[in-house]
């Protein structure tokens, strides 16, 4: 399982630490490479979804 550090920042998820993770969970470290990415195309579209609603006018 991940970590705060982890989650606030996947980009340190090297590949020892997908591993732990993996077998922290139960879960084959493809599955954990996927997941992790999906977390940070989440992680993205809603930082540029937090920026459009910034512009809008009320």
């Amino acid at each position: 399982s991940m970590n705060k550090d982890e989650k606030a920042d996947p980009d340190i998820l090297n590949a020892s630490r997908i591993k732990r993770i993996g077998r922290g969970s139960g879960w084959p470290e493809h599955d954990v490479k996927e997941l992790i990415k999906n977390y940070k195309t989440q992680k993205y579209d809603e930082g540029i979804k937090r920026k459009t609603n910034a512009r809008l006018p009320s």
